[in-house]
């Protein structure tokens, strides 16, 4: 995770990152895989749900 500043969400100023996400397949898979990503995330407290 790397700090890059701050912004504004919902008039509240919160901090931003970037995210270089990554994982592998399930063990009983019959091949492994690295799966990479980045993000720019704000972070929070708690990430609300949206549930529809």
């Amino acid at each position: 995770m790397l700090y890059i500043g701050n912004t504004t969400m919902n008039g509240q100023v919160v901090p931003m990152t970037y995210q270089n996400i990554w994982g592998l397949r399930p063990n009983h898979a019959n091949s492994r895989s690295i799966i990479g990503e980045a993000v720019f995330l704000p972070l929070l407290r708690f990430y609300p749900e949206i549930l529809s």
